[in-house]
């Protein structure tokens, strides 16, 4: 997970934060699929990067708090951030969510 986050980073300049939640979930997953946790976040966030850099332009947050939600239903988690960013509001933010908040 780490991996995936600093080099998500390195490529686009937008740091993902993993909160618990997240890396139990994609963890259980992994195992759950037998696939890599490495696999599981390419997969599930291979359009992050696009949606990012909207929120990016509109708010200037380039941090992003990813919770469980955020790994459960990544696309739908990322529309919302990306209309409340046109919204004038910012997306998840580190320490911002919780776990138990629901997409």
């Amino acid at each position: 997970m780490v991996e995936f986050a600093t080099r998500f980073e390195e490529q686009h300049r937008l740091k993902l934060e993993f909160s618990p939640g997240a890396l139990q979930w994609l963890a259980a997953e992994s195992v759950r699929t037998s696939r890599s946790v490495r696999e599981l976040c390419a997969e599930r966030f291979r359009d992050f990067q696009f949606g990012l850099r909207l929120i990016e332009q509109n708010t200037g947050q380039r941090s992003f708090a990813i919770d469980e939600a955020a790994v459960k239903q990544p696309e739908k988690t990322l529309s919302e951030w990306v209309v409340k960013s046109y919204r004038g509001g910012g997306a998840a933010e580190p320490a911002a969510r919780n776990d138990s908040e629901a997409p």
